[in-house]
């Protein structure tokens, strides 16, 4: 039997942002199963609207966000630019209790309006929020005590509060790193349903309230199949490079690895040239993993910085090896959309970072394996002994339960 539902995803097509990805696949297959849904998101159409329209059996309202640009402008450099961005930030900080660098935290009346008016015009009571940003899921959880009869459903693609050096919450005063815990406790008191892309986080947020663990499940990151059919029309490269390829932006505090990284090539610099061995990143890296890459031995790694989605795939999909790198305390937590696109191409892993969640399910499923900053120098033999690396395989992998078509069967199941 079709249901409704209201997804709240403050990312969204045509946005290419990681963050849109998740539930605008959820959507369609939500949609083709044969249930009404509605999207709200601040990201405008392709002609830079906020308007309603429908896409795929999908109405998506776009309403601003109200977050100040300045904010979102990181190549700030004329002397008026910054002193807007000093003043808003000033703003900002005096006005919300919040933390002003999460784009929603402006949000509150917009988001709770619209979504009364489209609950209550359209009969919807299943409202999904995905975070982060995270302080709508607050603004959202608040409407339970108006309206009781909401299936609210919070959707956690990263930890939150709890894990504050992961959202770099740095520059947050103790109050308003207490006010962050506050609400987001507050949010998963009143929410009828948590859902989160890995059991790390999952059991995490179990800890935080007293409530039922019936409330709680993980629903993964996925793959759909279409998002890669493109790749069997292009030729290969037929590259005879072995390329080690990390696909997307690098997670804060990473620099560890890094340094470990680039110490094993420089320690190996002429095995890794006689290999012919190429360590490619594309993606967002921030100043100082920028710097350290740059100390590697010439010739054996590349910094793509970012490309357009097909075109990283391609390369990703050309790769003798994906790349993963998970910093220390993040272990349990980074089952991530680079994790997915991996397995979606059948890509073998080498994962540089301590043991926890994502390295279980590696040795799991025998598709990769996991180095240490201190036993990184085992990477080498895996490199050059075909045999040794020939036994990780995707033989006796399952796909099914990570396709989105399943997925989106899982989260039907909570609605109402």
């Amino acid at each position: 039997m079709s249901k409704k539902v209201l997804i709240v995803s403050y990312t969204f097509p045509p946005s290419q942002h990681v963050g849109g990805r998740r539930w605008s696949k959820m959507a369609f297959h939500l949609a083709k199963a044969g249930n009404e849904v509605h999207v709200i998101t601040a990201i405008a159409d392709k002609r830079g609207k906020y308007s309603t329209t429908t896409s795929d059996g999908i109405t998506i309202h776009r309403i601003h966000s109200g977050y100040p640009d300045v904010l979102t402008n990181y190549n700030i450099k004329s002397l008026f630019q910054k002193a807007k961005y000093a003043l808003t930030v000033r703003y900002l900080n005096y006005t919300n209790k919040g933390n002003m660098y999460d784009k929603s935290v402006c949000w509150k009346n917009a988001i709770q309006a619209k979504i009364i008016e489209i609950t209550t015009k359209e009969e919807i009571v299943n409202v999904v929020v995905s975070a982060p940003p995270f302080q709508h899921m607050f603004y959202v959880a608040e409407l339970k005590d108006r309206y009781p009869h909401l299936n609210v459903i919070l959707d956690f693609r990263d930890p939150w509060a709890e894990y504050a050096d992961f959202q770099e919450f740095y520059s947050l005063t103790s109050e308003k790193m207490q006010y962050q815990l506050q609400i987001e406790k507050i949010a998963l008191e009143k929410a009828d349903a948590v859902i989160s892309i890995s059991d790390g986080i999952t059991d995490g947020l179990k800890k935080l309230v007293n409530c039922s663990e019936s409330k709680f499940a993980t629903i993964t990151n996925g793959v759909d199949r279409s998002d890669y059919e493109f790749l069997e029309k292009m030729p290969s490269l037929n590259s005879n490079v072995f390329s080690i390829v990390y696909y997307g932006s690098l997670y804060p505090l990473t620099e560890d690895n890094l340094r470990a990284l680039v110490g094993f090539i420089n320690e190996n610099k002429q095995a890794l040239l006689n290999a012919n061995v190429k360590f490619e990143f594309c993606g967002h890296i921030n100043e100082e993993g920028l710097s350290i890459l740059k100390n590697a031995a010439p010739g054996l790694l590349i910094c793509h910085g970012i490309k357009p989605y097909k075109e990283a795939l391609r390369l990703l999909n050309e790769a003798s090896v994906g790349l993963i790198i998970i910093a220390k305390g993040h272990e349990d937590v980074q089952f991530n959309t680079k994790l997915m696109e991996c397995i979606a191409l059948h890509k073998k892993i080498f994962l540089i970072g301590p043991d926890g969640n994502v390295g279980h399910f590696l040795r799991e499923h025998n598709i990769g394996t996991r180095f240490s900053n201190e036993t990184i120098g085992e990477m080498l033999n895996w490199i050059t002994d075909k045999d040794k690396l020939n036994t990780l395989s995707y033989k006796n992998f399952d796909l099914s339960p990570f396709e989105y078509v399943n997925l989106a069967k899982q989260v039907e199941a909570l609605f109402k």
